[in-house]
């Protein structure tokens, strides 16, 4: 779900997007200190994290897409969640998110890759 959909990497797409993949560890820092970008209901503290974490696996909502720039330099950080499937790769709103994270973190026209975000994949009518 977006959570700033004005924010130059995810403006124009939809506000809830699907995605299979694996956010399987859950945002750990002071959440104020960055631009979250979307967020996503996952199980908490599940498998090998109930080990550190014990809990009973219920449902938060986690930070999945965020971006952070450092007061003290001009850097910028663009971070995802997800990507942790080949076929994640293939979804154009995914792509859409990364190519459009990565020009902006490089200080460039975020809009720079947009084409190539249905390039080689298989798209149906």
């Amino acid at each position: 779900k977006l959570a700033l959909p004005d924010h130059p990497v995810a403006l124009g797409l939809p506000k809830n997007m699907a995605f299979v993949d694996e956010p399987y560890w859950p945002f750990i820092g002071d959440a104020s200190r960055v631009k979250v970008l979307a967020t996503s209901d996952e199980k908490i503290h599940q498998g090998d994290d109930r080990k550190q974490n014990p809990g009973d696996g219920t449902v938060q909502t986690v930070p999945v897409f965020w971006t952070y720039e450092p007061q003290a330099s001009p850097g910028r950080v663009f971070v995802s969640i997800f990507g942790h499937y080949m076929w994640t790769f293939d979804d154009p709103y995914f792509r859409l998110l990364m190519l459009r994270g990565m020009a902006w973190a490089a200080n460039d026209d975020t809009y720079r890759f947009d084409h190539l975000a249905v390039e080689g994949v298989p798209l149906s009518d």
